[in-house]
Parts: C-alpha cells; sequence; structure tokens
C-alpha cells in the first residue's frame, strides 16, 4: 500500500511526461546480470554483520524465515551456495529491484536507512546508512546492468547514473525553501524548533541540523542558507521527491509518508502547496519557480495561534493560588490533560464524554505537564523556550514562562504543590527545580550530571525520583524535604518510564520499569534497588503493526502506570499496538488491549475504571476500559502527543 501510495506522489508530479518516459524506460531497461549477482550480491547477503547492524547476515533470517526474499538453505558445510540455487536466489533478488532503477528497488530502499532515502521500516534492522556505502553501491551497479566479476566493474555505472539527478538550486532554496521550516501552522510546532532548538527529536544524532537564527532576527543571514543547504540537500535525492527523507518524513502516513516523525504530520497531503514548493526544489527548479510566489510563510493569513504570552506581561494577571490551599475544591471537574510534542497546543478531555472540552495554545513543543492541587494552575515544559509555561485554567491562558538552565522533559509536583522539578535532558543535566510561590527558578540539582528524561513524585510524597536517559542506566531518588540525592537504582538499561506499587501504608514497595530494548518492563524493589522480577511481554502473533527499528531494538515501551487502586499495572507495547495489563501484586497476566499505532503515556481516572494512553504516531488518545479490558474510545488530539495527567480542574 504504502509503495504504491509513494509511486502515485512520484507520478502525480511528473504527469505531463510520466507516458512517454515509462514507454521510454521499459525499452531501455538494462538485464541484470547474473555473473555480477552471483560474485558480487551474495556474498553481501552472506556477510556477518555486527552489533550495530543486527548482528547476523541477511541470509540467516532470510533462509529461515517467510519473506519475499526466501533464499535457499546452505548446504551442510558450505560457506556459499551452489550454482542451482545462486540462480534460484538469483530470481527472488530480481523481482524485487526495478531494473535500472536503484531509487525504486525493494532490494536496496529496504535496509537503507530512512533518513538516506530508505524504507521506514525493515524487520532485519537497517545495514546501510547511506547510499555511498560501498555494499548499497554494488547493489546499485548490478540493477543499473553491471556485468562480468571484475571488483569495479559496477561503481563507475552507479556513481554516474546518481549524478544524472538534476542539481539542486540555492536560490530557489534560500527564497522558497527555507521558509517553510519557519512557517507557524496551527496544531504544529514549527521545523525550526526541532531542527534549530533541538526540541523533541530534532536532538537525534542523524536529525538535518538548521543554523540558530541571529538574536532578533526573524530570518537566516546569507552564511546560515548557506549552511542550511548543505544541510537540507542531505535529505534529498535529486529528482527523486518519493525517495527524499525531506518529503516523505513530514507527510501523513495515509498520504504515503514515513509512519512515524517526531516532528508529526506537517503536511496531510503532497498536493499541499508547500510539499508541492519542496518537490519543485528536488525536481531541479529554480529562480522564481514555483508555487508559492513569494508568500511570507512565517506570517500566515490563517494563523491566529497567540504567542504564549499574549493578553500578558510580566505576570499580569497572575491567580494567587498554585500551591495546596484550604479552599475547597468546589466546582472543579475530572480531566484528563495532553500535551502535543510537535504541537504548539495541549488537549483536555472531558472522561465523561470522552470530548476535548478545552484548548491550550501558544506553547510550542510542550512536552511534560503538571497541575497544582487546588486546580488554578497547569504548569508545561516548554521545549522550544526553554521554560516553564505557567497557565491559568480558566482563562487557558499563559501568563508567566520561567526560564530553565536547559532543554526540559518531563515534570513532576510536589503533593502540596509548592514545587516543581524538571527534568533537564540536555547539557547542564540534572533537574531544576521551580518555587511555585514565587514562580521562579530556585535551584538546579546536578545529580552527576545525569541526563534526565522523567521525574516523578511517589505517591507517599516522600522522594523525587529521576530517571536518566543516559549509559548511566541509573535512577536518583531525592529526598523531598532536603532536596537531597540520597541514593541511587541501577538498571540493566536505560530506564524508560517509572511506576510506582505501595505497601498497605503508602510506602513505595517496587518501582516498575520499561527498558530500552525489552520487549517487557522489570520490577525492582524500592528499599534495596534490586531487580526482582523481569517479565517479558506474550507474542500476540499476526502481523506486526510498526516494527521500525527506532522501536524495536531502542525503545519497545515508553508507557506504564499503576492503577489507582494499587490494583493492576499497565505498559504500553510499541511493536504490537497494544497495552498489556498484569495483576498485582502477583504479576499474573490479565490480556492486551489493540490500540492505534505507537502507544506511548498513560493516566488513569481516580476510580481506577479507565486508562487512557497517548497515541504517538497517531494523534489520538485511546480511552480503556479496565474492567472488560475494551477500547471505548479513541480521541483526536494533536501532532505527537505524549505525557498526559489526570486533574482537577475548573
Amino acid at each position: 500500500m504504502r509503495r504504491c501510495l509513494l509511486l502515485s506522489i512520484g507520478l502525480a508530479l511528473l504527469v505531463s511526461v510520466a507516458a512517454p518516459q515509462a514507454a521510454q524506460q521499459t525499452q531501455q531497461s538494462p538485464a541484470l546480470s547474473f555473473d555480477f549477482y552471483r560474485t558480487h550480491i551474495e556474498p553481501i547477503f552472506l556477510k556477518q554483520r555486527d552489533a550495530g547492524q543486527g548482528g547476523r547476515a541477511c541470509a540467516s533470517c532470510h533462509t529461515s524465515v517467510a519473506s519475499r526474499l526466501r533464499l535457499q538453505p546452505l548446504p551442510p558445510g558450505a560457506v556459499a551456495w551452489t550454482e542451482e540455487q545462486s540462480r534460484q536466489n538469483f530470481q527472488l533478488a530480481a523481482a524485487l529491484v526495478a531494473a535500472g532503477e536503484p531509487l525504486k528497488s525493494r532490494l536496496l530502499l529496504h535496509p537503507l536507512a530512512a533518513e538516506a532515502g530508505g524504507d521506514p521500516a525493515h524487520n532485519g534492522g537497517k545495514f546501510w546508512q547511506s547510499q555511498n556505502d560501498p555494499e548499497w553501491q554494488t547493489l546499485a551497479a548490478w540493477v543499473q546492468g553491471a556485468s562480468g566479476t571484475g571488483a569495479s566493474s559496477g561503481a563507475t555505472a552507479v556513481q554516474s547514473t546518481l549524478a544524472t539527478g538534476p542539481s539542486l538550486d540555492y536560490e530557489f532554496f534560500r527564497t522558497r525553501v527555507e521558509p517553510i521550516f519557519l512557517a507557524r501552522r496551527p496544531g504544529h510546532a514549527r521545523c525550526y524548533a526541532c531542527h534549530a532548538l533541538g526540541a523533541g527529536e530534532g536532538n537525534a544524532p542523524n536529525a538535518m541540523r538548521l543554523q540558530l537564527l541571529s538574536p532578533g532576527s526573524t530570518s537566516w543571514n546569507e552564511d546560515q542558507s548557506r549552511k542550511n543547504f548543505q544541510a537540507v540537500r542531505e535529505k534529498v535525492v535529486p529528482g527523486h521527491p518519493p525517495a527524499s527523507p525531506l518529503l516523505i518524513h513530514p507527510l501523513r502516513y495515509e498520504a504515503g509518508g514515513d509512519q512515524w516523525h517526531g516532528g508529526g504530520a506537517q503536511f496531510t497531503s503532497a498536493n499541499e502547496p508547500e510539499w508541492q514548493t519542496i518537490a519543485a526544489w528536488v525536481q531541479g527548479k529554480n529562480g522564481n519557480e514555483g508555487t508559492l510566489g513569494g508568500k511570507d510563510l512565517t506570517k500566515r493569513d490563517d494563523y491566529t495561534r497567540p504567542s504564549p504570552l499574549a493578553g500578558a506581561a510580566g505576570n499580569r494577571g497572575n491567580p494567587v493560588l498554585g500551591a495546596a490551599s484550604n479552599t475547597a475544591t468546589q466546582g472543579l471537574k475530572l480531566r484528563i490533560v495532553q500535551t502535543n510534542m510537535a504541537g504548539d497546543n495541549l488537549h483536555i478531555i472531558d472522561p465523561a464524554t470522552n470530548r476535548v472540552v478545552g484548548e491550550v495554545v501558544g506553547i510550542e513543543a510542550n512536552h511534560g505537564v503538571a497541575a497544582a492541587p487546588d486546580g488554578s494552575r497547569l504548569y508545561v515544559s516548554n521545549e522550544a523556550d526553554r521554560t516553564v509555561d505557567v497557565v491559568d485554567t480558566r482563562t487557558l491562558k499563559v501568563f508567566k514562562q520561567i526560564p530553565l538552565s536547559g532543554p526540559p522533559n518531563n515534570i513532576a509536583i510536589s503533593k502540596d504543590g509548592r514545587r516543581l522539578y524538571q527534568a533537564i535532558h540536555g547539557e547542564p543535566y540534572g533537574v531544576d527545580v521551580i518555587d511555585t510561590a514565587t514562580l521562579a527558578n530556585a535551584k538546579r540539582l546536578p545529580l552527576d550530571g545525569m541526563q534526565i528524561h522523567n521525574t516523578y513524585v511517589t505517591p507517599d510524597g516522600k522522594y523525587v525520583i529521576a530517571a536518566s536517559d543516559d549509559r548511566t542506566f541509573t535512577v536518583a531518588v531525592i529526598d523531598q524535604k532536603t532536596e537531597q540525592h540520597v541514593r541511587s537504582i541501577k538498571f540493566t538499561n536505560r530506564p524508560r518510564p517509572l511506576a510506582f506499587h505501595t505497601n498497605t501504608d503508602g510506602s513505595t514497595k517496587w518501582v516498575l520499569a520499561g527498558l530500552s530494548e525489552l520487549h517487557g518492563f522489570v520490577v525492582t524493589d524500592f528499599a534495596t534497588g534490586k531487580e526482582i522480577h523481569r517479565i517479558k511481554f506474550p507474542d500476540l502473533g499476526g502481523p506486526v503493526k510498526m516494527l521500525v527499528v527506532r522501536a524495536s531494538t531502542g525503545n519497545p515501551n515508553h508507557g506504564i502506570g499503576v492503577q489507582p487502586d494499587n490494583k493492576a499495572v499497565w505498559i504500553t507495547d510499541r511493536w504490537y499496538n497494544a497495552v498489556h495489563a498484569y495483576s498485582l501484586p502477583d504479576l499474573k497476566y490479565l490480556g492486551a488491549v489493540p490500540v492505534a499505532v505507537d502507544p506511548f503515556w498513560m493516566t488513569f481516572t481516580p476510580d481506577s475504571k479507565f486508562v487512557y494512553v497517548a497515541n504517538d504516531a497517531s494523534a489520538s488518545v485511546s480511552a480503556i476500559d479496565t474492567q472488560s479490558m475494551k477500547e471505548v474510545a479513541r480521541i483526536p488530539v494533536g501532532q505527537v502527543p505524549k505525557r498526559n495527567i489526570t486533574a482537577m480542574l475548573p
């Protein structure tokens, strides 16, 4: 389905010349050489990969697993196939390529990194990070018609073919494409927020790096634009929009784009003018050619989102409440608050109707959220501005931004509401402590330089828990009263989300944690810090809906929660797009509930009857009845929803 969509996009762009080109290509398609295949291609299938490439040869899977490339099993003791077997393998491999067109050949795109123009998913991992990889070039040479057995017989062929694409015009890029990266779209974070400011997945090592704007400037200078041009051109295949990550990565999956993009679906269709403009650049347009006619995208006519402090200066409109007070919570209603990491808004859901009943706008790349105990405020970590934004819950307006020491992630609030604990995910790392009475950044807890991803306050309020996202694999335990780091809990891999199971007196008994590379979760004794249980999820069978390398090898689950009644733990499963439940304290498996693509964080209603799960790649929240184990509603929200909380609000 997705391949058909991609080809449809390409055909739409070339509709005026598609028919004659197709006929010409059919006539001129090169023959695929068996000798070149056997000498140069089959050794690639047999090569033992290092750990970074999955640790196994292609043949180890493709001789035993049912797939379109079902290779022949090697004879006992053999290190290569017989000629008869090779000819059978040749027929299978040839069926997975488009002769003469490496960039339309599944055999080349499936194991190629998505950032280099490959498919978003390959169950065996990504072997090639670039089209310049010698193995990829060898395969491409074969597809281009290289023949013979000489070691360099195909190198020149593929280089000349890949060089035949049109040149990319710098002036068109600067005047037409760059403004798209700064464009403000309702409900979206700007491309600039992640790819320059480092919010969200913009922190990833292979992310496209844009230059920071000069202070006070609304556009890049010449030198900055030249650097942007070099960075962006690495994400396109000249002449091939459907093979260019710059176009496919932010395009809605149903329209032919990648299944997951940390910045969400910036384009819902390949017919959008901005997508068409980028495609025109990739096709080699220059000068004043294009579709936008010079429109200033940073000042969208239809964009009405206020800035975070619109209508407020300093603390104007600052409510007096915020910390816990003696005021009764009369008139407050139960609400689910959902952040949207790739958006500029948060959504407020009424669990009685499972409908969105409120929206906080103007907070770009919002990540974590906490609520004041009296319901007067929301505190939101703003990754774009590196602030904690304070929202008046009666007006749903931001009235204060509190500067942070570095890029934020999740946030937690003390039981009395007087202190906020903000995870700092980038340098200088650690945890920032916010005083809610003064709305000031009171101190930083360095925590030995740990890169903090998540903060929590234990159910009894005695401890602040700060979980690292680095190779220390450590969780810091902080005394909430003294705000001193008192001890650490060490895991076997990076702790992802955490949840807490309590003793009958309310004290913390267990820490339950998802770990990187574990398709399951672990249970650690809080007092001793020792792992006491390791649970692996069952194989649900059937096709895997979303098995991408990022999810499968790096982060199989990113959501875990213990019901308020302390009777069950729920954990998201990104491999099978489901949520598993286990009873507590016996850890008996209760079953799984299918949800939308890429389930992440979760929160419960106070009566434990419902759990709300944010579906990261699906822009939705699933409401699950914990008794019937059924999804009862799927609620549309914003782009890349992640953290969510349950709160009593006006």
